[in-house]
């Protein structure tokens, strides 16, 4: 509830921000990543992507790993062989834990969740129907693996959750995507 009246201290507004469940859903209202101030923020977003042993000692990627592992846990409260089938993925871990599987795949675990899935987190879609968006768009976080470098105009890049800066540079750091998908193949 606290989000609802302090959207822009709790990160709802803001592009990048440590806060994956940044949604309606989850108490953000839906103005503040439509918002003139979020889109121009998310224009001046620097085009970055961590390598996922980066990210396994990113405080904010292992804040959003827990908040990963509530969002599941609370969306297959009822169903726990969707909890074991997407939670381990690909049968790695001994017990299927969606917050540790987010926090040591990285960016990596996007592509391989849109590949097994057929589901785009790059859009804040991790499972049910295209418009059942739980988390933030994870292109603020995870360009390369959302093809935001693809050379489209900022406007489009913006509308899909990419940082506008992506249209300029490549990312300044490019994780072990193929090592990862490997990994998890």
């Amino acid at each position: 509830m606290v989000r609802a009246f302090c959207p822009v201290t709790c990160g709802c507004a803001t592009p990048g921000a440590d806060l994956l469940v940044a949604v309606p859903k989850a108490g953000c209202a839906a103005k503040c990543q439509g918002s003139d101030a979020y889109t121009s923020a998310l224009r001046d977003l620097p085009c970055v992507e961590k390598s996922a042993e980066a990210l396994q000692k990113d405080l904010s990627w292992i804040d959003m790993s827990h908040q990963f592992g509530d969002m599941m846990k609370a969306s297959f409260k009822d169903f726990p062989s969707h909890w074991e089938t997407y939670c381990s993925l690909d049968g790695s871990l001994k017990t299927p834990d969606c917050a540790e599987l987010f926090r040591t795949r990285g960016c990596g675990l996007v592509t391989v969740w849109m590949e097994k899935f057929d589901q785009s987190p790059c859009q804040g879609n991790w499972f049910g129907k295209a418009d059942n968006r739980v988390s933030r768009f994870m292109a603020e976080l995870c360009p390369r693996q959302c093809g935001c470098m693809n050379g489209d105009p900022i406007e489009k890049l913006v509308a899909r959750g990419c940082p506008g800066t992506c249209k300029k540079a490549e990312t300044s750091e490019t994780p072990s995507s193929n090592n990862d998908v490997k990994a998890v193949q």
